[in-house]
């Protein structure tokens, strides 16, 4: 077992400064989970601020449970959380989402400038009937898979059913903006 940080726990609480590509270090003092090889939380650690972290991009949970994680096939299977309890509680452990995503020209906050380095997507988050939910601005690092999979998917610039695993960016000037950890596009046949 080890400590797994991922870049969206310390960036989108805005309590790290970059170091290098693969390090930060913490401004103010944070509470992280632990987590094991499967990417289960086991635990809780506090990050007094100075202390360097390095960012583990890999570190995503094998399997996902009730908590809308992935079967164990790999599928993502939507969280219990409805999108608007999901925009009230801003889960750090995030959530599986249904929604409707295209891309987006929109980069704020800390992302502002970045569009070089990172996805912009709307996200209409909806209820598990797909019924209207809610609505959030994700970015997901275009270096990654899941980039290359909005890239290749979304390129035609209509909306995607989908469900969309996020994590909450808290920033203190913009709300509802998530970063997008894994995306799992539905064939019609899928949805209502």
């Amino acid at each position: 077992m080890k400590l797994k940080i991922t870049f969206a726990a310390l960036v989108a609480s805005v309590i790290a400064l970059a170091v290098s590509a693969e390090s930060l270090r913490v401004k103010y003092a944070v509470t992280v989970d632990v987590l094991n090889d499967s990417g289960a939380v086991v635990g809780q650690r506090k990050l007094k601020p100075g202390t360097v972290v390095t960012l583990d991009e890999s570190a995503e949970p094998a399997q996902q449970d009730a908590k809308g994680k992935a079967d164990a096939k790999g599928k993502l299977k939507p969280s219990q959380i409805s999108p608007t309890m999901f925009k009230t509680e801003k889960p750090s452990a995030g959530a599986v989402l249904r929604a409707e995503v295209s891309l987006s020209s929109y980069y704020f906050g800390q992302f502002d400038g970045k569009s070089g380095k990172y996805w912009s997507v709307d996200i209409k988050a909806k209820n598990d009937d797909w019924s209207w939910g809610e609505i959030f601005q994700g970015y997901a690092p275009r270096s990654l898979d899941v980039g290359k999979k909005i890239a290749a998917e979304l390129q035609d610039g209509k909306d995607h059913r989908c469900l969309i695993r996020v994590v909450p960016i808290r920033d203190a000037y913009v709300q509802n903006m998530v970063l997008i950890k894994a995306i799992e596009f539905l064939a019609p046949e899928d949805t209502p």
